[in-house]
This record gives C-alpha cells, sequence and structure tokens, in this order.
C-alpha cells in the first residue's frame, strides 16, 4: 500500500512518469510530483482509450465520484506530505 511507504528506500514508482488513476489524495500526488511522477485522474474505465486520449492530447473524462477519494482527503489532512 503506497500510503504507508517509508521515503528512506526506492519507491516502487521511481522511474514511472506518468500514474494515470480513477483516485488520489492530494497528498499523494503531491508525494509522487516530488518524486518526478505526474498523476492524471479520470473516470475512463478504458484503459486502451486513456493511451489513445492521453497520446493523441484529448482531455480524459474527469473522475467519477468515489468515497474512497473523500477518505483520502481526509487522511491527508493528517499525512506528513
Amino acid at each position: 500500500m503506497l500510503h504507508v511507504f517509508k521515503d528512506n528506500a526506492p519507491h516502487p514508482l521511481d522511474g514511472v512518469d506518468l500514474v494515470v488513476a480513477a483516485s488520489a489524495g492530494d497528498g499523494f500526488v503531491r508525494h509522487m510530483r516530488t518524486r518526478g511522477t505526474d498523476v492524471m485522474l479520470t473516470g475512463e474505465t478504458d484503459p486502451a482509450e486513456v493511451i489513445t486520449r492521453i497520446v493523441s492530447g484529448q482531455p480524459l473524462p474527469d473522475q467519477r465520484f468515489d468515497i474512497t477519494t473523500t477518505l483520502c482527503k481526509l487522511r491527508d489532512l493528517f499525512s506528513r506530505h
């Protein structure tokens, strides 16, 4: 689980330029940015469609409501990130 990852070792996503996800908290987005990884959030569920849109420069659909995003935002209030 990336929420409990400690910074004293290589991150599992080191070297990744872009993460595309349905949801992520602000702390995760900030933390990944400091490690050189951009995070894009989308409501698109088809990975092939996501890649097609990114490569062609088309915008991705907005995120859908997800209660876990709200929980992540609450957790981020108390996060070290």
